[in-house]
């Protein structure tokens, strides 16, 4: 062997052997006591699954989970906190879907759509077309045919938010504009709607069958099965478009990947306790489990779409 072989051959196991120290180093993860950042304050819908998935993981990775909320700012200043903590995977957060993907396009941050390891997604409630039972509108054809003559109105919470992109994106799908008036929040305007005050929102569909409103389409490639007899959009105009409100766990970028894979094995195990299941059920979600790699795509996939939605609405920074 001459002298360039020796030292391709020695580099080569240099490489092998501090690829498996690296891989070692990670083994046992977590050594210590691991922080699950959550943006917004105790009792929603983000915390509570934080809060169930922390539980999860304590019995699975044999280490305490804490959850730390750091409110304000629409989830921004958690957010930020993540994504500028130390990427050794002992703190890592939940996000929901306005946090991560549409907050960056309004307005600058320190971080943006590749400041994270995206480990999985857990919860994700479709958005449906909500009207009042006893409205003039009982059909998606009816009431799309009558906003291509103007004069519909749809009500949501304030612009940008993820029902008023939602409502946009569903006027762009079929060509049409809707009249949208703001509301302080989801409840308002769905208590609008049954006050025929408005003539429909967008909104989770779990959130619109406890108040009483009548779904004509789910905005999602799929039915739910919750509601077996509605529509996809994807069966009424061959749309792929696909809203709803999701919560998936996330690491700062560097986070090495051993310490992705585990969190995200031990995602994929938490999803499928009677424990989680039970306990989004009784906060009215529902539990949509993606992987590592399928989640970095629908990510990728949401980040994008939403940047879209808002530059058409004038809404992007």
């Amino acid at each position: 062997m001459n002298i360039k072989n020796i030292v391709a051959a020695s580099a080569a196991t240099l490489m092998l052997t501090a690829g498996f120290a690296l891989a070692d180093e990670h083994a046992n993860y977590p050594e210590k006591r691991v922080e699950v950042l959550i943006p917004f304050n105790p009792g929603g819908g983000v915390d509570a699954t934080g809060r169930l998935m922390a539980a999860e993981f304590e019995k699975i990775l044999g280490q305490d989970f804490i959850v730390n909320n750091v409110s304000g700012a629409g989830g921004t200043i958690g957010a930020t906190q993540l994504a500028q903590s130390d990427a050794d995977g002992y703190t890592i957060g939940v996000l929901p879907i306005g946090t991560a993907t549409t907050q960056p396009h309004r307005k600058e941050l320190p971080y943006n759509g590749e400041s994270w390891e995206e480990v999985c997604l857990m919860v994700k409630s479709p958005l449906a077309v909500l009207v009042n039972p006893e409205g003039k509108y009982q059909t998606i054809e009816d009431l799309i045919s009558a906003a291509g003559s103007g004069g519909v109105l749809s009500a949501g919470p304030p612009k940008g938010s993820v029902p008023h992109m939602a409502q946009a994106a569903l006027g762009q799908a079929f060509n049409v504009e809707f009249t949208f008036v703001p509301f302080e929040g989801g409840a308002g305007a769905s208590k609008a709607v049954l006050g025929k005050e408005v003539d429909f929102t967008v909104e989770p569909f779990g959130s619109g069958k406890k108040l009483g409103l009548t779904p004509l389409l789910i905005l999602a490639p799929e039915r739910v099965t919750d509601l077996p007899d509605v529509r996809s959009i994807k069966e009424v105009n061959n749309s792929d478009l696909d809203l709803g409100i999701w919560f998936g766990l996330f690491a700062p970028k560097g986070t090495p990947d051993e310490i992705v894979g585990k969190l995200a094995d031990a995602c994929a195990t938490a999803v499928r306790s009677e424990e989680f299941a039970s306990g989004i059920a009784n906060v009215g979600w529902n539990i949509n489990f993606l992987g590592q790699g399928d989640f970095q795509e629908f990510f990728a996939k949401q980040y994008a779409t939403n940047g879209e939605l808002l530059r058409s609405l004038g809404l992007a920074k």
